[in-house]
């Protein structure tokens, strides 16, 4: 299956080429979000295609000045960067990075040209909040000033080109880093991952007149990607998200009680008792001896009960 065409760098050129002047349009560059400012220093191959989703290559990168954040955890914290805890010349993938840091070095990169070399100012939102820290912490910036040139390139083809199994094959891989990430509390890492893995798999159905084999299988995988993003809303307390995520799974899977769980432990949450019992309910008609089930639900009832008998003496209070 050739999904990938190769660019390699042919060197850095001669003195003539590399004293050209830039286009200003070429040269500067920001992105929407006002996040990343780009200049370009030599132009390299414009004539390539710049990186895709799920290329391969090679990048140099000189950091110029960092603030918000110490030398030592950016270069040494794998929970920081993993392109930075290596040398200034490190080996990258699009669509892997499981830090906010790597994923912006990644949006960085899918800029640049082959053999392109360039000047960036680049903000990262770190939010330990989302991502199952311990203890509660505040957003914050951190800045980076660096140099970086895209030395060689294997650029993957556009994903409408990819067979439905590179699709899928791809999809599986970005759910099992999610799963694991998600067991590592990682939660806003694992998401992004997730979304990536729900993208593909939705993506790999393909059409009918595909006849897809293993269409079955893409559309489980996207129940289960609906499942662990609902997970992660979950975990932030996004409940207004979770139902929203669960009654996509229940129109496929109306006996999937994982989801009924966390479905009326939501409306728990947004005090929709009545809501919540009958979710809880059906789940424990499904699976009677289900302990976290049958907690739920007997909370859910005696809050219900609480709720109904306030509601009762304020309305006695009333036509007194």
């Amino acid at each position: 299956m050739k999904d990938y065409e190769s660019v390699q760098s042919g060197g850095s050129g001669d003195t003539e080429t590399e004293e050209k002047e830039i286009p200003d349009h070429l040269k500067f560059w920001e992105s929407l979000d006002f996040t990343i400012t780009k200049s370009v220093i030599e132009e390299g191959d414009i004539d390539a295609w710049q990186p895709r989703f799920c290329s391969s290559g090679t990048v140099g990168l000189e950091i110029l000045n960092c603030t918000g954040i110490t030398n030592e955890k950016l270069y040494e914290d794998p929970l920081m960067s993993k392109y930075l805890s290596g040398s200034p010349t490190f080996e990258f993938i699009l669509g892997s990075a499981e830090t906010e840091l790597d994923r912006q070095l990644e949006r960085c990169i899918s800029t640049c040209f082959p053999e392109q070399k360039a000047h960036f100012n680049m903000r990262v939102l770190l939010e330990p909040e989302y991502n199952g820290s311990s203890r509660s912490e505040d957003p914050e910036w951190i800045t980076l000033e660096f140099r970086l040139q895209l030395i060689n390139l294997l650029n993957a083809q556009p994903i409408y080109q990819w067979f439905n199994e590179t699709k899928l094959t791809k999809a599986r891989e970005f759910h099992s880093s999610g799963v694991r990430l998600f067991k590592e509390k990682r939660y806003l890492d694992s998401f992004h991952m997730f979304k990536a893995a729900y993208k593909l798999s939705v993506l790999a159905r393909g059409l009918e007149v595909d006849n897809y084999a293993d269409v079955k299988e893409a559309v489980d995988l996207q129940i289960l990607c609906y499942n662990n993003i609902a997970a992660c809303n979950f975990q932030w307390k996004n409940y207004k998200n979770v139902l929203e995520l669960s009654e996509k799974v229940l129109d496929l899977q109306p006996n999937n009680v994982k989801t009924l769980y966390r479905k009326g432990v939501s409306n728990i949450g947004l005090e929709e008792f009545d809501l919540a019992e009958k979710d809880l309910v059906l789940a424990r008609i499904i699976e009677p001896n289900n302990r976290a089930v049958n907690e739920k639900l007997g909370l859910a009832q005696q809050l219900k009960k609480s709720a109904e008998n306030k509601f009762a003496a304020k309305m006695e209070k009333m036509f007194k």
